[in-house]
């Protein structure tokens, strides 16, 4: 694949078709080593909100962190703050 100035690439359509990418679907981009690894991203089922579609990928990425021990010994204090920063910036009440 070559990569255009504005940094697009085409996805080859036996790509598209193996993971079920059709115009307007959004993908994503992880790591894997010396890998990216392209992804397709969670679809809004049936029925389902923009927020319930987040909490979905949310518990997938929770799952395939906890899978690669990404979170192993991990207090929920120490993921809160490793996601959003620490709140060491507000004043206790």
């Amino acid at each position: 694949m070559r990569v255009t100035s504005k940094g697009q690439v085409t996805i080859p359509k036996h790509v598209r078709d193996r993971l079920g990418i059709a115009p307007g679907d959004d993908i994503g981009f992880r790591e894997e080593g010396q890998a990216m690894v392209i992804e397709a991203m969670p679809k809004l089922q049936d029925g389902e909100s923009s927020g319930a579609k987040f909490a979905r990928a949310l518990i997938e990425l929770g799952k395939r962190a906890r899978k690669e021990g990404l979170m192993s010994g991990m207090s929920a204090d120490e993921i809160m703050d490793m996601t959003r920063g620490p709140f060491d910036d507000v004043k206790p009440r």
